[in-house]
């Protein structure tokens, strides 16, 4: 069965705005992706190491959502996220 290149265009558009809706639940629902490490968390924000200790040491100030898990840093990436688009690491 041959399909026009229009029509697989269209149906692969669609598929990604369903698939990027999907994340966007996952997120909201608490089930993201958990970042492990001072330097993954570093890439996530786009700052260097040594800030994602600062911030994670003043987190009762800042509202930072980096935790301390022991022996590394971890945050979630959907919290991280969200802190940074209302004003967060300024």
């Amino acid at each position: 069965m041959a399909l026009p290149d229009e029509l697989i265009d269209t149906l692969a558009e669609r598929v990604a705005d369903i698939l990027e809706q999907r994340q966007a639940l996952t997120t909201a629902n608490g089930r993201d992706e958990w970042l492990r490490g001072a330097k993954q968390i570093a890439e996530a924000m786009g700052c260097p190491p040594s800030r994602v200790y600062d911030l994670s040491g003043r987190r009762e100030t800042t509202g930072c959502p980096i935790r301390n898990d022991g022996s590394r840093l971890t945050a979630k990436r959907g919290e991280l996220e969200a802190w940074l688009r209302n004003g967060g690491a300024r």
